[in-house]
């Protein structure tokens, strides 16, 4: 599990993310002020997923993890989720790139 800490609290973020294993996506993170929250979107070979809301969770790929060959794990220093437009700058909220391994291992440790 590697954080991605290059995050800021710039409300429209675009990062190329490149797993462990050398695997690269698109990671674009968006911070909503009527929803009080950050979006992210993924493209990743020939599957987008559009703004789907950021919250605390050991996979929030975990409904793709068939289909990515990684995970993205949330977490929060309390239990919100993403709210504060400089939540990953307080580092109050992290995310972490899952290796294949790990979404095995999440799925068998959470999900089982």
């Amino acid at each position: 599990m590697r954080q991605i800490d290059r995050l800021t609290e710039e409300p429209a973020q675009k990062y190329t993310v490149v797993t462990d294993t050398g695997v690269t996506f698109t990671l674009n993170l968006r911070y909503l002020p009527r929803i009080s929250g950050w979006v992210f979107s993924i493209d990743y070979v020939d599957t987008t997923i559009n703004y789907m809301q950021l919250v605390a969770s050991p996979n929030i790929l975990r409904q793709w993890r068939n289909v990515f060959p990684f995970g993205l794990a949330v977490t929060s220093t309390d239990i919100l989720d993403s709210l504060y437009v400089d939540d990953f700058a307080t580092g109050r909220i992290k995310l972490y790139v899952l290796s294949a391994a790990e979404v095995d291992e999440v799925e068998a440790r959470v999900y089982s």
